[in-house]
């Protein structure tokens, strides 16, 4: 946790030593890419981690023979939300680095102006939904596939 920090605290430093010597178009690009991290509300990525967080934590505690009461439990949910809200921001600064190496300053705004119509609103509510839904559909089918794997390992290695 300490590193991720500091690595994030090193990558802000970059960007903005990187900004600061880059022409006046990179800060649109920038501004772009903050626009669209909200416009995506990629700030609500914490609300899909963090029950899938509890979950581990849980899971784990369980494992060393540690039962959480009700109320310890609801305890544990709020410290998880707590620090996920404390770390956010160097989150969001990874996220805005990863936007800015994979799109030219073009692609930001092309995307920007899809997000800003009704269809690109509807993408953006839809796509939790879709993701999760998305893993369901993968798990299952992988499970059904998996004989042809075995079949194929067993070949391999005959």
């Amino acid at each position: 946790m300490f590193r991720s920090s500091i690595f994030a605290a090193v990558c802000v430093l970059a960007v903005t030593c990187f900004a600061m010597v880059q022409p006046a178009h990179a800060e649109t690009k920038a501004d772009n890419i903050q626009e669209l991290v909200k416009i995506m509300k990629m700030d609500s990525i914490i609300d899909g981690i963090g029950p899938a967080m509890t979950q581990s934590i849980q899971a784990n505690l369980k494992q060393q023979g540690v039962q959480l009461s009700i109320g310890k439990q609801e305890k544990l949910v709020k410290a998880v939300q707590k620090v996920m809200k404390k770390n956010l921001g160097s989150l969001m600064d990874q996220l805005v680095l990863l936007m800015d190496r994979t799109y030219t300053e073009q692609e930001v705004i092309d995307i920007l102006a899809f997000y800003k119509t009704p269809t690109g609103q509807k993408a953006i509510s839809a796509m939790p939904t879709i993701m999760n839904e998305s893993q369901v559909i993968a798990g299952k089918w992988v499970q059904t596939i998996a004989p042809q794997f075995e079949q194929e390992i067993a070949g391999i290695l005959q």
